[in-house]
């Protein structure tokens, strides 16, 4: 999932630098059309890297859950084996 988050940086980071060289163009009506598109990629590509950052936030809770699961698992199991007699 981190490389997709990665691959939202680049493509924003190349978007923004295509912005800024199209409004440095003299004639901003022949660019104007495909400036707002390139404006509504990025914001897309933004709202997919916000996403994938909250599906990263979910899941770093989740496996931090399931590792205090798992160690209290571990704990109550050597505990039954320390309580079980001698024989």
């Amino acid at each position: 999932m981190r490389k997709e988050v990665q691959t939202c940086r680049n493509q924003t980071a190349q978007l923004n630098a295509l912005i800024a060289e199209m409004e440095a163009f003299d004639d901003p009506g022949e660019v104007f059309y495909t400036l707002m598109e390139l404006k509504d990629d990025v914001r897309v590509e933004d709202a997919k890297l916000m996403g994938l950052n909250d599906l990263i936030a979910q899941a770093e809770v989740s496996i931090a859950k399931n590792r205090r699961l798992i160690a209290e698992l571990e704990a109550l199991g050597q505990r039954a084996e320390a309580l079980k007699p001698l024989d």
